[in-house]
Parts: structure tokens; sequence; C-alpha cells
């Protein structure tokens, strides 16, 4: 690391990558695999938790990463400012957990996130998650095999939840309804819980009318609790704001 001319930051960027691999690490575990002085890496450490770059588990205080690193166009930098406050605006407003995708081969890239402040969530998917094109069809994949010229067109081997909480395969007819209902709204509610107690909605967010990203609510379980439904204005409203790229008030 000394060959660079900030060294500090270098290491900050190699902590960063290491995190993103998805797997929680301690400042211990962290230290064996990088090696770095110890007082070193925990002002590192200290630095990305302030920026919210990574964030740690209050109880054992493993750390695992928020965002992950890309590489972006100049002029991807007003989306990117305008995609962040986004996020962290849906995730106050709505005291659900907010997720950012982005098609990739394999399937959908969980890119970027946001939480609520002070409130204990439960969705599982981390940043680097893959949500694969082909198994459950719920509402960020049945978007994505709608809006993706890259899909498999292949309708067998797709899946849902019934409202007994259990796993239930669907007819190809049942499949193309839904890919066909999700490429005409643009938008997808999930009615129900999956196996991690979680629902979804979410809505493409287009550039020149093709598909930049899906911007997702992700619900824990939370008894006789229907208000998740309420927000599917709110999300519909941001997600066409970025579509437009468009500057959007977060003061209310």
């Amino acid at each position: 690391m000394d060959k660079y001319l900030a060294p500090s930051l270098a290491r900050g960027i190699a902590v960063l990558r290491l995190l993103e691999k998805n797997i929680p690490l301690s400042l211990e575990e962290i230290y064996q695999k990088l090696g770095f002085p110890k007082a070193s890496l925990f002002r590192i450490l200290e630095t990305l938790l302030s920026l919210n770059l990574i964030k740690k588990n209050s109880q054992n205080k493993y750390m695992s990463n928020v965002v992950l690193l890309t590489f972006t166009s100049p002029g991807d930098t007003k989306f990117e400012n305008q995609l962040k406050q986004s996020l962290e605006f849906l995730a106050e407003k709505t005291k659900c957990t907010v997720e950012w995708y982005v098609p990739i081969h394999q399937g959908l890239l969980l890119l970027q996130r946001a939480e609520p402040q002070n409130i204990e969530v439960r969705v599982w998917a981390k940043i680097g998650f893959i949500r694969e094109w082909i198994g459950e069809l719920e509402a960020v994949a049945c978007l994505g095999n709608a809006w993706c010229a890259q899909m498999p067109r292949l309708l067998e081997g797709f899946w849902t939840y019934d409202l007994n909480g259990k796993k239930s395969y669907l007819t190809p007819d049942q499949v193309e309804e839904k890919i066909r209902k999700a490429a005409s709204q643009g938008y997808v509610v999930d009615r129900v819980f999956n196996s991690n107690g979680v629902r979804r909605m979410a809505s493409v967010v287009l550039w020149e009318e093709r598909l930049k990203g899906i911007i997702a609510l992700a619900e824990s379980y939370k008894p006789s609790k229907e208000e998740f439904f309420g927000y599917l204005d709110l999300l519909l409203e941001v997600a066409n704001r970025l579509s437009r790229n468009t500057h959007f008030s977060f003061s209310k």
C-alpha cells in the first residue's frame, strides 16, 4: 500500500472490496485478511461507518457493506446523487428497507440499499445479492423478467408463496400472465410474505425507455400492518422522477 500517494485511501477501498463479498466480518477477521496495522484499520473502519459506507451489527459488532464500488461515467453523477437521496427518503418515509437492483448476466444485482434510522429491520438480502432470472417470481424478479432483453424465455421453474407461506410452483401460463402484467404496469406488489418473512413492491426506473434499474420497498413481517400497500404511489413518484433524472424535494 505504500506505493500509493494516499495509502489510507487505498486501504479504505481494500476494506470495501473485502466486504463486497457479502460476508459480515469482525475487526479481527478484517485484520487477518488484509494485514493492515490495527490502529490504522480501526480509524478506517470508523471513517467508513461515519460515511454510511459500511454498517456494524450492534449485537455482534460484525461489519458489512452498504454500497458496492462501481465504475461510472461523469454523466452518472447527478443520477447517483438523486438515487442515494431517493433511497434514504423512502426508507424514512415508509420505515421499510429500500433496495436498488441493476440487471447483470446472472440476474438482478442488489447494488445499493437504505434502511430507516433507529428501527430493527430483518431483510436478509445484502449488498451483492443476485436475484436469479429463474426461481422465486417475486416483485423484483417479475419486473426484471418483463423488462430485460437478456432474460431467459423458459417459462418453467418459477414459483411464489401462497397465503399459507408455502412454496407454490407456477404453470407457464401463470408465469407469462404475471410477466405481461409487469411489463404493462411497470410495477409489481407482493401480497404475501416469503419464507424469510419479507414482501416487496417494486418499480422500474427507465433511461431512454430502457431499464436502468429497479427500486423496491422491502417490508419484514409485522402483524396487522397493512399500510405497506399505501406506499405504492410514493414509490412510483420517486421512480418516475429518477427515470426523468429530475429534481425531487425531500423536505416534505
